[in-house]
């Protein structure tokens, strides 16, 4: 036996001799494990016959690896160890939790059975990537995360690889139904390899489903996903109906419990959301990713029109621009509930989390007067306008307080409408009474930061994206993309100059997904990459001077067609910076700046950028691409459409030719080809610049030249024209 020690964790290598023939040994290496989880492992592992040839496993008391311990892995491994498993975990993040190891690899040299808890594709790819060192026929690995069903096939294929067996298993259920052991798996996979591994999986669940063919459990779990957000957002609009006709809240919870589309989820939901207590048990970022990501990208590649899906997401995307990502998806309630009321639901009333939302209607907007805004409000009701005090102070009086807070609701409203319409004015290029703003400004907060340091700092970013690095200085912001092997889109990402760092932001999206895909390459380079989404707010400045603030970071950066300035602060003063820029610059709204995004040709996440697509297909090898810096991972498929010169198909515009509305999701065919697929729709808005119906798509190759035509198709059963003539246009439309 030998030994080492390093601040109380041992490192062993035993070797055993026993009667075998000479020369047979039997090694067992374990590395950074407490001596006393060691000891266990190998009691649990090795059962020395006195022949030395038979290891014996001891099934009722199987060691089950855990990798991620989000709140899911945490509850789970807490289950499994209460029904007598013994557990070993991992987690990209060290944890002080018993039997954290160092490696997935090693976990692999500890447990026959691993269950995988990781948030998206490229995590369980790179995590399963790491296990295949030691993985064996005796190992079943069970994988957990929701993804597309290619990834979860390719998961498998790589275990299968090793002669190890997979099993999918994604499930239904949050926070409290993993601490309970409550969850609902939804299974795939080989029957017989599901029977050894449902024990492991009943430790923590109250029912398994067995669904099929691997890759189909993956479908059923994002089907369900798209149920439960868009069920939530319906219930946040219904919510904002009851309280704004004075009905009390409560009532329509009770008159929901027997109600036909009352729910499991609703019934959790439905109290937490009227408290505002959106602690986190399904997180937006995470909805996000699965109807976004994936039931987004399913609906295009086979021509569906998601449309209760498609505005789920933009009203989690708003809260997410809001840096709320890690509050529970129900906070979508927070646009709507803007009062909260007095109720009983055997729990204590729980206080707002923000100052803003207990204010009086005075308060509402600092430097705003009520009077303007009741000016843009076409009319009152005559109970709400007596109760105004006459001198316009907008007291309200005791008989309407038992509203709950209407008046406070319908000012607030009007705030909103005031802003919208400025927005829209600016979007139209139409001037507003008494202009005498400089340009306009956009908040986005909320999109993923990262902090790179280290003394390869340069070098190792150099080889990750598809701009020169050498370009970017604290006051001047690249453009950039982060590619996988095949040329595809991992992120699409603005990178800046820091003392001692570079800073890169990426949309929200991206938050874990960016980072796991960066560190999967750090090998031997002195490299560290930081989160520091949380610790900043960024806005957006159109204008054609730099603002004018202090204590802010200002960075000159092209986001749209033309140039721009990203003003970085701290988040505590998002508030304060927010209130500045007003003075100066007009607001521009989410609906408006996804209008002048469109007209300007400029692809966006998650509609014209996804890892399905290449940076040149988006028509952003211009302001993304440097030929000349050096290899980067994707170089090589970039290279060669440069030299080829061609794309199999291109981000295009489209004008509806009849100004019937253009959905995202339609799909493209050429009637001249005898309806032959010709691509599909990104995205779609009215522009009234132009004054006409326009959209951005995806066209093949030979039917995307400006003037063709096309037919762009609704699914038959929406209720819409079934065919709508369109033409391609060059980009940007103005």
């Amino acid at each position: 036996m030998k030994c080492g020690c390093s601040a109380g964790i041992f490192v062993f290598r035993f070797v055993f001799w026993s009667e075998a023939p000479i020369g047979t040994t039997v090694c067992f290496y374990v590395s950074a494990l407490p001596v006393g989880v060691f000891v266990r492992s190998l009691e649990r592992n090795f059962s020395l016959s006195r022949s030395g040839q038979t290891f014996m496993s001891n099934s009722k008391h199987e060691a089950i690896g855990v990798i991620g311990l989000g709140i899911i892995g945490r509850g789970v491994s807490g289950n499994l160890r209460r029904k007598g498993f013994q557990v070993f975990v991992w987690n990209r993040t060290p944890r002080p939790v018993p039997n954290f190891v160092g490696s997935p690899a090693e976990l692999a040299e500890l447990c026959d059975y691993i269950q995988i808890f990781v948030s998206d594709d490229e995590a369980l790819l790179h995590t399963v990537h790491r296990l295949s060192e030691n993985l064996a026929p005796r190992h079943i690995v069970i994988g957990h995360s929701t993804v597309a069903p290619d990834s979860m096939r390719a998961a498998a294929e790589i275990v299968g690889g090793r002669g190890a067996r997979f099993v999918e298993a994604p499930f239904t259920g949050s926070k409290i139904a993993a601490e309970k052991g409550e969850l609902v798996y939804y299974t795939g996979g080989n029957e017989e390899v599901l029977r050894r591994a449902r024990p492991i999986l009943e430790a923590s669940s109250k029912e398994i489903v067995e669904i099929g063919e691997l890759g189909q459990a993956t479908v059923i779990k994002i089907a369900t996903n798209m149920v439960t957000a868009a069920s939530v957002q319906a219930t946040a609009e219904a919510l904002a109906i009851v309280q704004a006709l004075g009905v009390p809240l409560e009532k329509f919870v009770q008159a929901m419990q027997a109600n036909a589309s009352h729910s499991t989820t609703l019934a959790m939901k439905m109290p937490k959301m009227i408290q505002r207590d959106f602690e986190p048990h399904f997180s937006i970022k995470h909805m996000l990713k699965d109807i976004i990501q994936i039931a987004n990208q399913l609906g295009l590649s086979h021509y569906l029109e998601l449309g209760a899906t498609a505005a789920a997401h933009d009203q989690l995307m708003e809260q997410m621009q809001w840096g709320r990502g890690d509050d529970d998806f129900s906070a979508v309630a927070r646009k709507y509930l803007l009062e909260t009321q007095s109720r009983d639901y055997g729990e204590p009333e729980p206080q707002l989390p923000e100052q803003e939302e207990q204010a009086s209607p005075e308060a509402i907007a600092p430097g705003v007067e009520a009077a303007p805004v009741l000016a843009e409000i076409s009319s009152l009701p005559s109970d709400v306008a007596a109760t105004i005090d006459s001198t316009g102070n907008g007291k309200v009086n005791e008989a309407l307080r038992w509203r709950g807070g209407f008046l406070t609701q319908l000012l607030r409203r009007g705030l909103q409408l005031r802003k919208l319409l400025g927005a829209r004015l600016v979007q139209r290029g139409m001037t507003q009474p008494l202009q005498h703003k400089e340009g306009a400004f956009l908040d986005l907060s909320g999109r993923t930061t990262l902090r790179v340091t280290g003394s390869d700092r340069l070098r190792f970013l150099n080889g990750q994206i598809t701009n020169d690095v050498r370009k970017a200085y604290e006051a001047v912001a690249i453009e950039a993309c982060v590619l996988n092997a095949k040329g595809k889109m991992n992120a699409h990402v603005f990178v800046s100059a820091g003392p001692e760092c570079f800073w890169i932001d990426a949309d929200p999206e991206l938050r874990e997904a960016l980072p796991a895909r960066l560190e999967r390459y750090v090998i031997a380079d002195d490299v560290q990459i930081e989160d520091d989404t949380d610790r900043f707010s960024i806005f957006h400045v159109l204008s054609q001077t730099a603002p004018n603030l202090s204590d802010c970071r200002i960075v000159s950066v092209r986001r749209f067609a033309d140039p721009g300035w990203d003003v970085w602060t701290d988040a505590a003063r998002h508030d304060g910076i927010s209130q500045q820029l007003l003075s100066a610059f007009d607001p521009v709204d989410s609906a408006a700046a996804e209008t002048m995004r469109i007209e300007q040709g400029i692809p966006r996440w998650g509609c014209e950028l996804t890892n399905e697509i290449i940076p040149i297909e988006a028509n952003l090898e211009e302001r993304t691409v440097d030929y000349e810096k050096g290899c980067y991972i994707g170089q090589e498929v970039i290279s060669r459409i440069k030299m080829s010169g061609q794309t199999n198909k291109r981000l295009r515009g489209l004008i509806s030719l009849d100004d019937v509305p253009l959905k995202a999701g339609m799909r493209l065919v050429s009637m001249a080809e005898k309806g032959k697929a010709a691509g599909w729709i990104t995205s779609a808005t009215r522009s009234e610049k132009i004054g006409k119906e326009i959209a951005l798509g995806y066209v093949k190759r030979g039917l995307n030249n400006p003037g063709v035509n096309l037919d762009a198709l609704a699914p038959e059963n929406s209720g819409a024209v079934v065919a709508i003539p369109v033409q391609i246009v060059s980009l940007p439309f103005l």
